[in-house]
C-alpha cells in the first residue's frame, strides 16, 4: 500500500514539475515568432486585415508600420498580395480595400520606420 502511494506521489509530482517546466522555462527559451516567418497565405490574410482597418480608420502611419513587420516596403507587400488576389478568385471587398490600400501607399510619402 505506501508503494502505491508512492509511485501516485511521484507520477504527480512529474506531472506537475513539467507542468511548471514548460509553462515557465520553455517559453522564454523558445525565440518569438516572427511575422516574416508566415506562410504566404497566413501573410495574404494579415495585408486583407490591414486593408481592411485601413479603410475603416484611414491612419495611413499605423498602417505603414504594421505593413513594414512583414517586409521592407509596404507598397510592395500589398501588391503582391493585390496581384495574387487578382488572379485568384477573391471576394470583391478585400479587392477594393487592397487596391484603396495600394493607391494610398503608392500616393504618400514613406513614414519613419518606427515601431508600433
Amino acid at each position: 500500500m505506501a508503494g502505491a502511494r508512492q509511485l501516485i506521489f511521484g507520477v504527480l509530482l512529474g506531472i506537475i514539475a513539467g507542468f511548471l517546466f514548460g509553462r515557465l522555462a520553455l517559453p522564454s527559451l523558445l525565440p518569438p515568432p516572427q511575422l516574416q516567418d508566415l506562410s504566404p497565405q497566413a501573410r495574404q490574410e494579415i495585408v486583407l486585415m490591414i486593408a481592411e482597418i485601413h479603410q475603416a480608420r484611414g491612419d495611413l502611419a499605423a498602417t505603414q508600420r504594421w505593413l513594414r513587420q512583414l517586409g521592407d516596403d509596404p507598397a510592395q507587400t500589398v501588391q503582391a498580395v493585390l496581384q495574387s488576389a487578382q488572379k485568384g478568385e477573391a471576394s470583391q471587398y478585400p479587392l477594393q480595400a487592397l487596391e484603396a490600400l495600394y493607391s494610398a501607399l503608392t500616393a504618400a510619402e514613406p513614414v519613419d520606420k518606427a515601431s508600433p
